[in-house]
């Protein structure tokens, strides 16, 4: 007699008939458990993103909203990352090199940069027009490439779009494709310190491919010195993410930034879940 291979074969109907349903249950259970782990990897991707957008095109703000006789003055301090700088008429033309490498004498470098970024002068409308013209430019690992205009008004602030989606590419090869619209104001602290007052929004895609709009809930305030000293900082500001998901549905994340020491930023991210993440802006 052949003896059968069949568990269920072994056993009495109402035996069988009970392992499998134990064997149903214990399947979808273990599908439920993996569940959340893959939600909250995604969150916190989604998290680090938002910050590393945030933190990328905030770097170079302040090159669109100085007088343009900052540029032309004999005086005035390197830029930071100290580019080999080249003024051809309307235009100049800024290109970094690896910290690794040596640069002019007395200029320290905290952030890595590279690449080339240009910024030129012109008038739109009988308004004075600058515009950042990205070149593969890199900034602390992230690729930008695309343009940004300024027109300051009448009032004294600064009217910014992107003419097309902003490409950021980031070390894994992904990107992210962002449109900008923002108002810029040239302002004073509590003590007189210069500071940029921003309002900013933000559209597109991330690295995912999915959609996204981040908008100020509160403007972002950065300090004129910390910029001249090479780092990133945003002393106050809020920022409110919606990330597409299928059949129309979203997530919301709420970024605040702060700063516990002079110029040492960070960014508390409050998920969709109700977590909240601090992300430290080191330099690098």
């Amino acid at each position: 007699m052949r003896k059968s291979s069949s568990i269920h074969a072994m056993l009495p109907p109402f035996l069988g008939n009970a392992w499998i349903a134990l064997g149903f249950s214990l399947f979808f259970l273990s599908c439920d458990l993996e569940t959340p782990r893959a939600l909250e990897t995604n969150l916190l991707i989604e998290a680090e993103e938002l910050v590393r957008i945030e933190r990328t095109l905030v770097e170079s703000t302040f090159l669109g909203v100085l007088p343009w006789e900052t540029y032309s003055e004999t005086s005035w301090p390197p830029l930071p990352g100290c580019p080999s700088i080249q003024m051809l008429g309307d235009t100049l033309a800024l290109t970094f090199i690896s910290p690794r490498e040596e640069g002019p004498e007395g200029c320290e470098r905290l952030l890595n940069r590279g690449g080339n970024l240009r910024i030129v002068r012109g008038e739109r409308e009988g308004r004075p027009l600058t515009r950042i013209e990205y070149d593969n430019y890199l900034v602390r690992a992230v690729q930008v490439n695309g343009v940004r205009e300024f027109i300051l008004q009448e009032n004294g602030i600064f009217e910014e779009n992107s003419p097309a989606p902003i490409r950021l590419t980031y070390p894994s090869g992904s990107s992210a494709r962002i449109s900008i619209q923002a108002q810029h104001e040239l302002a004073e602290d509590e003590t007189g310190a210069p500071l940029l007052r921003s309002t900013v929004t933000r559209s597109g895609q991330n690295q995912t491919g999915r959609s996204l709009l981040m908008s100020s809930t509160r403007p972002t305030e950065r300090l004129r010195s910390c910029w001249e000293q090479d780092r990133i900082s945003m002393r106050v500001g809020e920022t409110s993410a919606r990330i597409g998901r299928a059949a129309g549905m979203e997530v919301r994340h709420t970024v605040t930034f702060g700063q516990e020491l002079a110029c040492t930023s960070f960014a508390d991210v409050t998920l969709e879940d109700g977590r909240l993440v601090r992300i430290n802006f080191t330099e690098d």
